[in-house]
């Protein structure tokens, strides 16, 4: 089974969850609280939207985002593709709109969308993280957690949890084709404007597990691998930047050559072959 499949039916449970969640009320609040049980986890961007706009420390949520700082350090921007409800919904609804939609249309669709982003500034994830800190400083001076309200996760989870609970929508859902948009200004798309991705990504610059590793013996640089990958990494390069990487491991379905596989920990912290040559 491909990485693609099980990150489907991965998509599919945590919908599952969510709606589960609200009927049988297992857990409290939604992506940015989760409380089941003893196991608390807090979104690092309600966190400190919480505290700016108070002006005050919550310390009995530090535990809860400690545990999820340290997730993100462990397996770096994984939740942006195998936990994000809306990464799941906005594949889903793109690979509808191909199978809908006429080949020629779909063809002029992208066509129409390669000009006009052509023409738009090209953004990058270091002006999505100073985004990030201005609306940062907008909170801790205003006072009014700005970001929560325009956050794709949160606009996403809440309704779906009021739908689940009462059958009924809000209209900032139609913030959601907005953040589409505003993605079209960025070069990796709406992933590098969105604020929790954006702040995993900062402290993802440290992880070093779990990313996929290439065989130098196998790998042909087709280039395969940088045109499947949503942040175009190039994977043959010795150093690629792991915190724009979402761990999606299309590169790793897609090698033509079965080069790429993942790895739990770097070359530098496994033990490194032996070159016999080199034994005297």
């Amino acid at each position: 089974m491909t990485f693609k499949k099980v990150r489907a039916w991965f998509g599919c449970g945590i919908l599952g969850l969510i709606v589960v969640g609200t009927l049988w009320e297992m857990g409290v609040g939604s992506f940015c609280f989760l409380h089941l049980g003893l196991v608390r986890l807090i979104c690092p961007i309600g966190f400190f939207e919480i505290c700016l706009s108070n002006r005050k420390i919550y310390w009995d949520l530090v535990p809860a985002l400690l545990i999820v700082m340290g997730l993100v350090i462990l397996v770096g921007r994984m939740f942006c593709s195998w936990a994000c409800p809306v990464a799941f919904i906005f594949d889903w609804f793109y690979k509808a709109l191909n199978a809908i939609l006429p080949a020629k249309f779909n063809g002029f669709r992208v066509r129409v969308k390669m000009i006009v982003v052509r023409k738009l500034p090209n953004l990058g994830a270091k002006d999505g993280i100073a985004l990030l800190a201005g609306a940062f400083a907008g909170i801790a001076i205003f006072g009014y957690p700005v970001i929560s309200t325009f956050c794709p996760i949160g606009v996403f989870t809440r309704n779906a949890i009021s739908f689940a609970a009462h059958f009924t929508l809000h209209g900032d859902l139609l913030l959601l084709p907005l953040v589409a948009l505003v993605g079209c200004l960025f070069v990796n798309g709406w992933r590098d404007c969105c604020p929790a991705g954006m702040l995993c990504s900062v402290v993802a610059k440290t992880n070093r597990f779990f990313v996929p590793e290439v065989n130098k013996e196998k790998c042909t640089l087709c280039g395969t691998c940088e045109n499947i990958c949503p942040a175009h990494l190039c994977l043959s390069k010795k150093n690629y930047d792991t915190s724009i990487c979402c761990k999606c491991l299309r590169c790793i379905d897609n090698c033509p050559n079965q080069a790429l596989h993942l790895a739990g920990l770097p070359v530098s912290k496994r033990e490194r072959p032996v070159n016999p040559e080199n034994i005297r």
